[in-house]
């Protein structure tokens, strides 16, 4: 099997064979994977979910991407699905919060009120981009999503510090980011 075919348990990534030959790396959210040499198993180096998702056949973005699709989300604002490659905001949301070619998205969210997709975020197969300034797209990979704080007040989602306008979408929106959040 090459290295093109092995996907990173964290992000579902394709994973890069190290200089040492017995690592695999993902270029995608820096996790790094020894190989067992008897077994071909990946044991990851840097994240506790990573072993665990192997030993229960699952990795990040088929997670997301479940939660998503049967989250039954679809609002003036946003989307969620198994893909959403149909959606009128995919093209825009792809540009504006930085989505690399090929990555499958699973929910969309505008947080603009003219569809622009200025401020918003997407759940992708390797993480969760968004712009909340207008200006600068950023990318949580899924191996460090765990960690963040998602908040709901008066109609606004937190994600950390970042600040989105989710108005009537905030309770349904904070239930999927939750849910993600507890299974991965």
């Amino acid at each position: 099997m090459n290295a093109g075919q092995i996907k990173c348990i964290n992000c579902g990534g394709n994973l890069l064979i190290a200089a040492n030959g017995k690592e695999r790396n993902c270029p995608y959210c820096d996790s790094v994977f020894r190989i067992e040499e008897k077994t071909g198993d990946l044991h990851s180096r840097n994240t506790p979910y990573a072993q665990e998702a192997l030993d229960e056949g699952r990795n990040a973005s088929e997670i997301v991407r479940n939660i998503c699709g049967s989250s039954g989300f679809d609002s003036l604002y946003g989307k969620a699905g198994y893909s959403l490659e149909d959606y009128s905001k995919y093209d825009k949301a792809k540009q504006k919060f930085a989505i690399g070619e090929g990555e499958e998205i699973y929910l969309i969210f505008d947080a603009t009120i003219l569809g622009s997709c200025k401020k918003g975020f997407a759940a992708g197969a390797k993480g969760l981009h968004y712009c909340a300034d207008g200006r600068n797209a950023h990318m949580i990979p899924w191996n460090q999503f765990k960690s963040v704080e998602i908040r709901k007040k008066a109609g606004n989602l937190f994600l950390n510090r970042e600040e989105f306008n989710t108005a009537s979408d905030s309770g349904k929106l904070y239930k999927i980011l939750t849910e993600v959040q507890k299974n991965l």
